[in-house]
């Protein structure tokens, strides 16, 4: 059953809530989830060569980067929990918090300051250049960056095959939106040697979100299920 799962034991199943609940808490709660499913798919299949690569969508640019640089929750949080969970993992060497995470927005050319867009203006091409160039390197246990933070849909262009997990920090407005950021990891896993392993025990996506995107991608499961059987 699908749920979120709090340091202390708490545990909030899909739909329910407990009190107020704390937005802020529930973030960090997802972001804690994204890692630990992160964690684990890497150490079921580093032995079959596969990088694991986690994505995830936010509302802002600041709540990663601010205007001046300075780190913003999501940015905090995920080191937070990056190292809480990594000492649970000894036998897996992926380097620090600090290596293991970056960020692909839009800058504005003038001031240089990272800045919120829909992901279609002249400002996002080179954003997606830098994904498509290092896009094979992503895939080399040789680059350290596993975790990636991006604030709008990425263009079909960029089907990096080795991301497992999906967390969305925001509510998709548009049934395109959300079949956009679900397509960002359906894709076949590759290993180090470049070979796509056609085996479904693998290739499994996970989507952390709030309610009515888990309801949309498990709606969106039933229908591939549907037209796979046809």
């Amino acid at each position: 059953m699908e749920a979120v799962h709090f340091d202390n034991g708490t545990v909030i199943p899909l739909g329910g809530s407990i009190g107020n609940v704390d937005e802020r808490a529930l973030k960090k709660a997802q972001i804690m989830r994204t890692i630990e499913l992160h964690f684990e798919n890497q150490k079921n299949l580093a032995g079959k060569g596969v990088k694991v690569l986690s994505l995830f969508f936010i509302d802002e640019v600041a709540k990663y980067r601010g205007r001046n640089g300075e780190d913003g929750d999501y940015y905090v949080w995920f080191e937070e929990c990056y190292e809480e969970l990594r000492s649970k993992y000894p036998e897996l060497t992926m380097g620090n918090a600090k290596d293991a995470h970056k960020g692909y927005f839009s800058e504005d050319k003038k001031s240089g300051i990272l800045k919120d867009t829909k992901g279609d203006t002249k400002d996002d091409e080179s954003t997606y250049d830098l994904i498509m160039q290092g896009k094979e390197k992503l895939l080399s246990f040789d680059s350290p960056v596993r975790f990636i933070f991006s604030h709008s849909a990425l263009k079909e262009g960029w089907d990096n095959p080795n991301v497992f997990q999906i967390c969305t920090l925001l509510e998709p407005k548009t049934e395109f939106t959300r079949r956009q950021k679900i397509g960002r990891g359906l894709r076949l896993c590759v290993n180090q040697d470049g070979e796509r392993i056609e085996d479904n025990n693998v290739n499994q996506l996970y989507v952390v979100s709030d309610e009515n995107f888990a309801e949309f991608a498990a709606g969106l499961q039933k229908n591939y299920e549907h037209s796979c059987n046809q």
